[in-house]
């Protein structure tokens, strides 16, 4: 029963967005630590593996809880440790389970992903769910992000055709994993387009090698099969544009910008901005137009997390365990191997981390390396055993306390999540008052200027880099005739997103005003400053226009480096209304 409670987990998990909101990782939060705490009272031990996997998890959750401290967000940062503890405690979970929950959560992402491919495609077809199911006319399923879908399919492609081909499976499996391939297709990811021929490529060369249940002539045939899958994957996708334009495209140029933009972060920055620190510190950086929540790098972004130090420890101890366990060579279950690179290889372009579904399935294969689960440890090369430790009264009473904490946190958290999530900020705001996005959202909603000040104060006590909070407060000093203090807000609100061109013409806009409003009242001084003011806009678009990046010119988003001819005749107007020139 304990073992189908993990698994109906993350099958649930696939369902709002593949775990990826923070509401669905913290109601798994929740569950995990109930059945945790009442296994271990029942049994009164505790089962754990003593490998580097488990300390670099373990560090990793343990930054994530720390770095609230000096994040960016101080509010915000709480979430990331809330998705950190929910990986932490599966892991805790997969070894406390006296059935294979490991094994059994891998061998159904071929069926769960031909499931998925199936049903998407169907409503995707019949115009069902198209914000949901589909983004830009490509399929992303429950995960509602096109290249997060690819590369779980593709984990289950190969899961199903290592079952076929080296274990023996049933044609159900073989299905299944074809079905797999045609939603890999339909992602039209070109990351994943790419592993997927790596991964068709390295198959063949395995079963070449070795012998598929003892037949040569079955290994033989399969290597070619999947080596002429190959050829025609690659010739379908070349007529079809799946490759076109890869290293002209404006999204690999973007990401680009995105992950050099992130280094001069870290720069500042070494340790780390906490969960969503990234999206609001990185107008401060930017070469170019753009505005993500994660750069495309997992690795990078762990880095931008939680520090450059903590971060580099956490990957180099997984990096360890797996040449101590045998790397990609040594025996063991080459397919699980294959599945483990492919996804390591496609976190180094992508978030996929952030999804709860995909860190559970990277956990049960780095677990898989340390011998995995009791009864399938000859799956992989890993040896370690595992230490059962038998807890004394007091030692269970302290996991309780701990696990009733993260039980309360996160019903905390993901309450007001949902409720977000749900289009009711109030009541998310109440729950929470650190929430900033419910915050900013309610700002945009009030017309009571004087109240969305005091809304965009609570947001600068925990977060200076709010360009929203900055803007609210520059449009109520503006209201209360306060000059000095709405240049200010307003120029604090640019500098946070230099490169949103709504900032500027809402500036322009009001102070506009502020010249015609001086000049009737005829305090020509005052008129003259406001005026001084505008005209330094087309001077700070030359200057960004000299920080903008050679990357920043080849992405799709042109930076918005010149005025709108209205708001330069606007600019003419009042300088002739000033000086009459």
């Amino acid at each position: 029963m304990y073992c189908y409670s993990l698994m109906g987990l993350f099958l649930l998990l696939l369902l709002p967005g593949g775990g990826y909101f923070s509401y669905a990782q913290a109601g798994a939060c929740v569950l995990e630590a109930v059945l945790l705490v009442e296994r271990i009272l029942r049994k009164k031990k505790v089962c754990v593996k003593n490998t580097p996997f488990l300390w670099g998890m373990a560090l990793l959750t343990g930054m994530y809880c720390l770095v609230p401290i000096w994040s960016i967000d101080k509010g915000l940062a709480w979430f990331g440790a809330i998705r950190a503890i929910g990986l932490f405690l599966f892991l805790l979970c997969l070894w406390q389970c006296e059935e294979p929950a490991g094994e059994r959560i891998l061998g159904s992402l071929p069926y769960v992903g031909s499931v998925m491919t199936v049903l998407s495609v169907i409503l995707m077809l019949a115009d069902l769910f198209p914000n949901y199911i589909s983004v830009a006319g490509r399929l992303a399923g429950s995960f509602q992000y096109p290249n997060t879908l690819g590369i779980f399919l593709l984990l289950g492609y190969i899961e199903g055709t290592n079952r076929f081909f080296a274990k023996g499976g049933k044609r159900l499996d073989l299905l299944c994993s074809y079905l797999c391939m045609v939603g890999v297709v339909c992602t039209r990811s070109r990351g994943v387009y790419g592993l997927t021929v790596l991964t068709l490529i390295m198959g063949s060369v395995i079963l070449w090698k070795k012998k598929v249940a003892g037949d040569k002539k079955q290994s033989l045939t399969a290597g070619l099969g999947l080596g002429a899958t190959v050829l025609v994957f690659v010739i379908m996708g070349w007529r079809r544009g799946m490759f076109a334009g890869v290293f002209s495209s404006s999204t690999l140029w973007g990401r680009l910008l995105y992950d050099l933009d992130a280094f001069k972060i870290l720069g500042s920055h070494p340790l780390g901005l906490g969960y969503y620190g990234y999206y609001y510190l990185q107008g401060s950086y930017q070469t170019g137009v753009y505005a993500v929540t994660h750069v495309h790098n997992e690795y990078l972004q762990l880095a931008l997390d939680i520090g450059i130090l903590p971060a580099l420890a956490i990957v180099g101890l997984w990096i360890y365990q797996l040449l101590k366990s045998g790397g990609f060579q040594k025996g063991g279950d080459a397919g699980r191997k294959l599945m483990l690179a492919m996804l390591c290889l496609h976190l180094l372009v992508d978030y996929d981390m952030q999804f709860l579904s995909v860190g559970m399935i990277f956990v049960c294969l780095m677990d898989g390396l340390t011998g995995g689960d009791k009864t399938s440890a000859g799956d992989f090369s890993g040896s370690e055993q595992m230490a059962i430790r038998k807890l004394s009264i007091p030692a269970r009473g302290l996991l309780c306390v701990l696990g009733c904490a993260i039980i309360i946190g996160a019903v905390w958290l993901g309450m007001a999540d949902a409720f977000y999530n749900l289009g009711d900020d109030q009541t998310a705001i109440k729950l929470y008052p650190g929430y900033t996005p419910a915050l900013e959202r309610e700002i945009a909603e009030i017309t009571d200027v004087s109240k969305a000040g005091r809304l965009a104060e609570r947001i600068l006590k925990r977060n200076a880099h709010d360009a929203t909070a900055y803007e609210a407060l520059a449009f109520s000093a503006c209201e209360e005739g306060d000059f000095d203090h709405f240049i200010y807000y307003q120029k604090k609100a640019i500098e946070a997103r230099p490169y949103d061109e709504a900032f500027r013409l809402h500036y322009l806009t009001l102070l506009d005003r502020m010249v015609q409003e001086y000049e009737k009242a005829g305090q020509l001084e005052e008129a003259a400053l406001a005026y001084e003011y505008m005209a330094e806009v087309p001077k700070e678009l030359s200057l960004l226009k000299k920080r903008t990046s050679k990357l920043g010119f080849r992405i799709k988003d042109v930076p918005p480096l010149t005025l709108p001819e209205e708001y330069r005749t606007m600019i003419k107007a009042d300088k002739y209304l000033v000086y009459g020139e």
